[in-house]
């Protein structure tokens, strides 16, 4: 059981309300048991005193019986009994026993030995204190079943946000009660509402820019088809390449981080991952042999979705490049890392800060903040780590596979 849930804790408190009156309900028998010897005690000892005033030797057997009638004390013929009733108290001349919710006096002076039947003093529990306590019993256990029936919406409750934060926006959550259980799903269910309009109203936004900014690029390559100059008609087409592979990589972003992109993992090695990514960056072939170095120490397989993964290299070799001081950037892959680094200056916040979107540090990035939380958000989609380290006046970040 977890304790730390209100079901528990309302069943531990229920749980002690029960031990404390069962508690009770048992020191009271016992201190109702001590009055009631302290009783006959008592009540013997007067039997035994008027009997010694009377003097029994010159009492007549009616008479005998007559008196221990009006002490409330029946004789008893049937003395077999005394082999089966506990035995209370023991004096010198009388003993106090018990059977059947029956209290006994068992009178043995030197000259008599009679068995009575207490009827003034009777062993059973007062009836109004167990019905009194049947009573609380049943209302205990009637509040706890209410109290875990009105409890009960609670998980229903925690079903549907979690289905909601697995991406499945058309719950409904609302609720008929007036209890603030009732209240809070009634919120829950409005704050689903507003949130999937607003989900839906910016995918439909980012879908429609995208469908409309791939038809400009279609016209441009049909127009760069025409064109005499090859020179020019190969740098517009890797420029609508360039453009159309933006868009895709727009579309894969907002999956990632609206939470809605299902992972596509096989297992890759990582050059072939960096090497992607560097084509995506499409560089020219000088400049990638004068300004990326590639340092494979040792390679090795990950289990990644190529799509993101290399996307997410690429974000890392692009920011590299352009904030280096020299334009230069260092690839090294050993032990399951990946490390990129360049020669630049520390960045000035810390790295919650950039792990966030739209940072504060624009000025800094020249951008609008979202190159690290893009990469950040893809790594932590694959459960790996990404570091960040400054050292020897240069930058360098890391993914390390888990």
């Amino acid at each position: 059981m977890n304790l730390h849930t209100l079901r528990a804790k309302i069943s531990l408190i229920f749980f002690f309300a029960l031990i404390l009156l069962i508690t009770a309900f048992g020191m009271y028998y016992g201190y109702q048991e001590a009055q009631m010897q302290k009783q006959q005690n008592t009540q013997y000892k007067k039997v035994l005193k008027d009997l010694r005033d009377k003097e029994v030797i010159h009492l007549s057997r009616t008479e005998l019986r007559e008196f221990f009638l009006n002490h409330g004390l029946k004789k008893i013929e049937d003395y077999l009994i005394i082999n089966k009733v506990k035995h209370i108290d023991n004096m010198r001349d009388f003993s106090s026993l018990s059977y059947e919710n029956n209290f006994y006096f068992h009178l043995h002076l030197p000259f008599i030995d009679m068995l009575f039947l207490n009827t003034r003093i009777q062993g059973s529990m007062d009836k109004g204190i167990l019905l009194l306590v049947v009573f609380i019993l049943i209302l205990l256990f009637m509040v706890y079943f209410w109290i875990l029936k009105s409890l009960a919406p609670l998980a229903e409750l925690q079903k549907k946000v979690q289905d909601f934060g697995s991406g499945n926006y058309e719950i409904d959550a609302s609720s008929k009660g007036k209890d603030e259980i009732s209240m809070l799903s009634n919120e829950f269910h409005y704050a689903a509402k507003r949130i999937h309009a607003l989900i839906t109203s910016r995918q439909l936004f980012l879908r429609t820019i995208m469908h409309e900014l791939k038809t400009p690029i279609a016209k441009g390559r049909i127009v760069s088809g025409l064109l005499d100059d090859m020179k020019q008609k190969g740098r517009l087409d890797k420029i609508f390449t360039r453009l159309d592979g933006l868009i895709n990589e727009f579309s894969k972003i907002e999956q990632v981080v609206s939470k809605n992109y299902k992972l596509k993992t096989k297992p890759y090695k990582m050059s072939e991952l960096v090497l992607a990514s560097i084509d995506m960056l499409m560089l020219d072939e000088e400049k990638i042999e004068k300004d990326v170095k590639l340092v494979l120490i040792e390679d090795y397989r990950v289990f990644v979705d190529f799509d993101l993964y290399t996307l997410a290299i690429k974000n890392l070799l692009d920011n590299a490049l352009k904030y280096a001081e020299d334009k230069k950037v260092t690839i090294q892959m050993n032990s399951f890392e990946l490390r990129i680094s360049n020669k630049a200056k520390a960045l000035p916040m810390s790295m919650d800060e950039y792990f966030k979107p739209f940072h504060n540090d624009v000025k800094h990035q020249g951008g609008l903040g979202l190159g690290i939380y893009i990469v950040k958000s893809i790594i932590d989609l694959h459960e790996e780590n990404l570091n960040y380290e400054y050292q020897d006046s240069c930058v360098a970040f890391s993914i390390k596979t888990c």
